[in-house]
């Protein structure tokens, strides 16, 4: 009997998974406001960061500061404007996890500091010389 004929046969489909096409329809324009914002951010971010030397990390720091400036607000004024105050969770950290961070921490910490007491007593030539060049060229 054939396997064409056998009812019971089911012919293996290829599947083929295909990628989300998000990155397509913005490089291809196909959705205009996607790519304008995404295009517009981009220039803004470079324009903060590269033309008005405006550093990440100051960045960053007023984004929270003005995240927690509006979030201090909004709960204050929450019973004149009727409104809900919005529901902040509570973060706790448990303490395995930081005593486990502390540790490895603190061990890399030894370990760069027994580094620079071989360097700089004199013991690893290779390594000075290494740290110098490093620090010059950068």
């Amino acid at each position: 009997m054939s396997l064409l004929r056998d009812p019971s046969y089911v012919p293996l489909q290829r599947f083929s998974v295909q990628p989300k096409k998000h990155t397509a329809d913005i490089f291809q324009w196909t959705d205009k406001k996607i790519t304008a914002s995404v295009l517009g951010f981009a220039t803004s971010l470079w324009v903060l960061l590269d033309l008005l030397q405006y550093h990440l990390v100051t960045l960053v720091c007023n984004i929270l500061i003005l995240a927690l400036a509006v979030l201090f607000l909004w709960s204050n004024a929450s019973t004149f404007i009727n409104k809900s105050p919005p529901r902040i969770p509570d973060v706790i950290l448990p303490e395995d996890i930081v005593l486990g961070v502390a540790a490895a921490l603190r061990t890399e910490i030894n370990k760069a500091l027994e580094s620079f007491r071989d360097i700089a007593s004199g013991k690893e030539l290779k390594k000075f010389l290494a740290v110098c060049y490093h620090v010059l060229v950068v």
